[in-house]
């Protein structure tokens, strides 16, 4: 996991919001977040098709993918995310974790050299 601080001003509606249900903001963002990154502890189902489509129709980073690229590069965080060895001894989850991190490394490249190498023409964005 990354771990990166930020300073963010958020809006007085959301705070507001978040005192009367008793969430607390940064648990929001964190969900919120986790879940788009298909982490294996993030929401599940619905929840994540339903924010992986908020994201898709924000239009974020449409100008270099199309929108099948992004599902397709969400639905391989996602296979990433499951993996997980249930049961497994210390040793085996360790392997597990370099394995996992080699695998995001992978991905990243991956689409990182795609977007670099072409624009998406606005016939691709809807």
């Amino acid at each position: 996991m990354q771990v990166a601080e930020a300073r963010l001003q958020l809006p007085c509606q959301l705070m507001m919001l978040c005192k009367i249900l008793e969430v607390e903001p940064d648990q929001l963002i964190y969900d919120f977040l986790s879940t788009l990154a298909a982490e294996s502890f993030g929401r599940k189902g619905e929840t994540r098709k339903l924010l992986q489509d908020y994201f898709i129709l924000c239009g974020y980073g449409q100008q270099h993918y199309t929108e099948a690229d992004i599902r397709k590069m969400m639905e391989e965080l996602q296979a990433i995310g499951t993996l997980w060895p249930e049961g497994a001894g210390r040793k085996v989850v360790d392997k597990h974790t370099r394995w996992r991190n080699m695998y995001h490394r992978y991905w990243y490249r991956k689409w990182y050299y795609k977007m670099r190498r072409k624009e998406v023409s606005p016939l691709h964005h809807k």
